[in-house]
């Protein structure tokens, strides 16, 4: 099941206890695809909510796996 995840800046994550890199890695090794978007990549086009997503992979984040247990 793909689930999106709507999410602050990279940069601006704390990656030793940001709960929602948890919840995405949890995902991502269920088996699910994970893609995320930040709050300016939503947007409404005749009435629609469109989105531009990016996709979620364990190595986008390599300090996440040292600091980060879940």
């Amino acid at each position: 099941m793909p689930i999106l995840f709507i999410i602050d800046p990279p940069q601006s994550l704390q990656l030793k206890k940001d709960s929602t890199l948890a919840l995405m890695k949890e995902a991502v090794k269920q088996n699910h695809e994970v893609y995320f978007c930040l709050q300016h990549d939503l947007y409404i086009d005749a009435n629609q909510l469109f989105c531009r997503t990016h996709r979620f992979e364990l190595d986008m984040f390599p300090k996440y796996e040292k600091n980060f247990e879940t």
